[in-house]
């Protein structure tokens, strides 16, 4: 489970790059403290060679398994639940945050690509 929370943290770090502390705030790699000044996430330089490494063929992964769920009518048809919000005559913008898979969502696997 540490593993699984390490590979989270590195992914969004991965996303928004290396933190530096900003104006009224703790540094980055601090891990206690008061929540308002705490960064959501850790800087990337807290990760070991190896954890980042894990992380970006994880993340690979992930990536090579959403492939096949970039459609809306192929993600529904795998199962997820891709309701959208009524929309008016002409918009075609997104209207879901993110496509759940409920049976998935049930199981006991975590960061596990081919069932996210």
């Amino acid at each position: 489970m540490r593993l699984c929370a390490t590979l989270c943290a590195l992914f969004a770090c991965l996303a928004v790059g290396t933190a530096s502390a900003r104006p009224g705030r703790l540094p980055p790699q601090t891990l206690r403290g008061p929540e308002n000044l705490l960064e959501e996430y850790p800087t990337l330089s807290l990760a070991t060679p190896a954890q980042r490494a894990a992380a970006e063929r994880l993340l690979a992964r992930i990536r090579t398994a959403a492939r096949g769920w970039r459609r809306l009518p192929d993600a529904t048809a795998a199962g997820f639940d891709t309701q959208t919000a009524r929309r008016r005559a002409g918009d075609r913008s997104v209207h879901y945050l993110h496509a759940e898979h409920h049976e998935f969502s049930q199981d006991d696997r975590y960061l596990d690509p081919e069932r996210p």
